[in-house]
């Protein structure tokens, strides 16, 4: 099970402090930044090309996919993917 104390170490680390962390923290840190990356990207195009207001709430992680589909066909398997049947992130 992940230690959870262990991602406020590794923000503490990327704040600049000299301590280490484990390599689950790091790994788990690399790709909530990649998801949120790709979340916000696509919702900053998706408002500028389609034209459409994503929310500003929580949904937006839901919706964003749902508006890709609608303009440019269905995003994927990869994004179905990175969540879990609850819609949430896996985690």
């Amino acid at each position: 099970m992940f230690d959870w104390p262990d991602y406020f170490v590794l923000a503490r680390m990327l704040a600049g402090e000299d301590i280490e962390c484990s390599p689950e923290a790091r790994q788990r840190c690399a790709i909530s930044r990649a998801y949120y990356a790709v979340v916000c990207h696509a919702r900053n195009y998706l408002e500028i090309y389609g034209r459409e207001a994503i929310p500003t709430d929580g949904t937006a992680h839901a919706e964003v996919p749902k508006q890709f589909a609608r303009h440019h066909g269905d995003p994927g398997d990869d994004y179905s993917r990175t969540c879990t049947g609850s819609g949430k992130l896996d985690g």
